[in-house]
């Protein structure tokens, strides 16, 4: 079984870093094709794109894994409800965008584009299928499907960039990234097998019950750590422009790309820090996160002094003005990653509820502090916000961690 496990980590490794390199480089050229303007309207919208998608999946994909893994085959399990429940749930966000952004600057085309990209969300929810493989521990397929899926998405948006194609259509290709990966699960486990297992008409209270008590803590941890990764983009936008909106998206997909490095070593040592138990080991956990803020402090100690040059050769000159954003986030890094690693310690742990008291406290902290300093420091005041959240949230974590110790 800890093979099976080993094989599943470097699986899943491969598809963090495929995930990384294809999303870091195309992002890069298609703010580079739109200028910052669009491309500030573009992540405004794909903002709200990645709240909703946390409404369409409410605890669905938590529920399935944790079931397929108890089970001998998945051929129980209600797909077919599951699927319609997460459709149903895919219109909710188009009726709130349409009643909470339609009065801000720009809100036409924000909605316009953002109604476009989110008809990947009914693709999405039929990617159910994911999550009962990473409960069978098949994590070689889903990498194997996730790469064909990137990689074709990819290929798309940079001929649309090339070609130097309207906003709408490089909005429409990010539907590519879930309706490719619908098709080939789709592929994979046959249209028979899916409409056999269930009626899909049918809408029994007592599994979504069930959903709802596994899996509405980490559900509601999920969407609200999105939302304090997503809230300075759309606050940018309320409060200032477009074109501040891309000069910190600029700055926050190159912190973004470091993080998810960091995030997929984490996901091996975590399971491996020692034998059976060693995971809820305080001292162990404590030398994990020790270790993992001296890394982050040399990679901050080698790319500060080159900052404006990485701004520079990764997006252009248009979007020289970053490099301050990005100065700051990079300062923060150390505690940037510190604190996802105490969420993965804390998840490790089974303290949900915990989880969701840190990133309600970072929300709430992240959205006061933005309301003083993007009017007045734009993309600047949201960077700094960022920091000032998470080391707010941190700190008394790790006192509490070093305390008990």
């Amino acid at each position: 079984m800890k093979k099976v496990y080993a094989k599943n980590v470097v699986w899943l490794i491969l598809e963090r870093l495929s995930a990384v390199i294809s999303g870091f480089f195309v992002s890069i050229e298609i703010a580079k094709g739109l200028g910052p303007n669009d491309y500030g309207i573009l992540v405004q919208c794909l903002a709200l794109v990645a709240l909703s998608s946390n409404i369409t999946r409410l605890g669905i994909d938590s529920y399935l894994v944790k079931e397929t893994s108890n089970l001998n085959s998945s051929n129980s399990l209600p797909i077919g409800q599951l699927y319609t429940a997460s459709c149903l749930l895919s219109l909710v966000p188009a009726i709130v965008i349409v009643f909470v952004f339609y009065y801000f600057s720009e809100a036409n085309l924000i909605l316009s584009l953002t109604a476009i990209a989110s008809v990947s969300l009914i693709f999405q929810s039929f990617n159910s299928y994911e999550s009962i493989l990473q409960g069978t521990l098949e994590a070689g397929t889903i990498v194997k499907v996730r790469t064909i899926a990137l990689l074709g998405s990819a290929i798309v948006k940079l001929l649309l960039v090339h070609f130097d194609s309207p906003i709408h259509w490089i909005a429409a290709s990010y539907i590519l990234d879930q309706a490719i990966l619908c098709f080939l699960y789709f592929g994979f486990f046959g249209a028979r097998r899916l409409f056999s297992l269930v009626d899909v008409m049918k809408f029994p209270t007592s599994l979504y019950l069930a959903i709802l008590r596994s899996a509405l803590p980490l559900a509601i941890a999920t969407m609200l750590a999105t939302l304090l990764i997503r809230m300075d983009q759309l606050m940018l936008g309320w409060f200032t422009n477009s074109t501040e909106v891309a000069i910190y998206a600029s700055a926050a997909k190159l912190t973004e790309a470091k993080l998810m490095i960091f995030g997929g070593a984490s996901i091996v040592a975590i399971p491996f820090l020692g034998e059976k138990g060693a995971v809820s080991s305080t001292e162990r956990q404590n030398t994990l996160l020790i270790v993992a803020f001296i890394v982050a402090v040399l990679v901050v100690m080698v790319l500060l002094p080159n900052a404006n040059n990485v701004i520079r050769y990764s997006f252009g000159a248009a979007y020289e003005e970053a490099t301050y954003a990005y100065t700051i986030l990079l300062v923060g890094l150390p505690i940037i990653f510190v604190n996802n690693m105490i969420g993965r310690i804390l998840l490790s742990d089974g303290k949900t509820k915990d989880i969701v008291f840190r990133n309600l406290m970072a929300v709430i902290i992240n959205f006061f502090t933005n309301l003083i300093l993007i009017p007045t420091h734009g993309s600047l005041g949201a960077a700094s916000s960022t920091i000032i959240a998470l080391t707010l949230t941190t700190i008394p974590l790790l006192a509490k961690r070093t305390w008990r110790a």
